[in-house]
């Protein structure tokens, strides 16, 4: 390890006249600066009564400024590797070449609009790249295997953006709860009227109301998504 120490010798005389500071003279200045680095020793002269205090001050200056170097230097790699992520985290879709009939221009438009909300978003990698996968089946299927298969991909993408980044369609918690409204909630209280009246044949009464139940809580969910900006503006049906 290096040490470092300054260490600088004047000898003054006095004057004729006492003890008058304004008279006192100068006779000799060393400035000796001793590096204790491998045992090794450099002398460096100096002249001039402040030679000492200035060469310290040149030395903590010079300090500075490489460190004002070094830190602007990381804040430049810094930025450098901020817009480097950047760009490599942006989104690319294959694209989609098959064209839809009459029957198909429903789900392939609905398919469409989703990912044209999508590239509006930075996605992970992982679900790019799983997008592009069904994309690559809808390219390799024709006839009424890409009408079924535009069916499947646009599900199940749908289903995944809920799953692993809880974004969603419009309405999409709606839809989902109205149908488990009718069974979660709606048979059961049409088991409980039956009995109560004595006819099963109150069953039925139950689901109307399982079905408003379940699209108040789907409502609900739909709206805290687009507060919290987890909503895509595109409807699946």
């Amino acid at each position: 390890m290096s040490r470092f120490s300054v260490r600088a010798g004047c000898k003054l005389r006095k004057s004729a006249h006492g003890n008058d500071f304004s008279a006192l003279t100068r006779r000799r200045t060393t400035i000796s600066l001793i590096a204790a680095v491998h045992h090794e020793t450099i002398v460096l002269p100096g002249a001039g009564g402040h030679s000492g205090l200035v060469f310290l001050f040149m030395l903590v200056e010079g300090f500075f400024v490489l460190s004002c170097a070094a830190c602007r230097i990381t804040a430049q790699n810094i930025v450098f590797h901020h817009h480097y992520n950047l760009i490599k985290k942006q989104m690319t879709f294959t694209e989609l070449k098959k064209q839809p009939s009459e029957r198909e221009m429903k789900n392939y438009t609905q398919f469409t609009e989703l990912i044209d909300e999508l590239k509006k978003r930075t996605l992970p990698d992982e679900m790019v790249e799983l997008i592009n996968q069904e994309i690559e089946r809808l390219n390799s299927v024709s006839g009424k295997d890409f009408a079924r298969q535009l069916v499947k991909s646009k599900a199940y993408v749908v289903k995944e953006l809920e799953n692993q980044l809880k974004i969603v369609p419009q309405n999409y918690y709606r839809n989902l709860w109205m149908a488990s409204g009718m069974a979660a909630f709606g048979l059961p209280i049409g088991v409980v009227i039956g009995l109560a009246l004595g006819s099963i044949a109150y069953l039925g009464v139950g689901l109307p109301i399982g079905l408003a139940i379940g699209a108040g809580v789907g409502t609900q969910m739909d709206k805290k998504a687009k507060e919290e900006g987890r909503q895509l503006d595109v409807v699946i049906g």
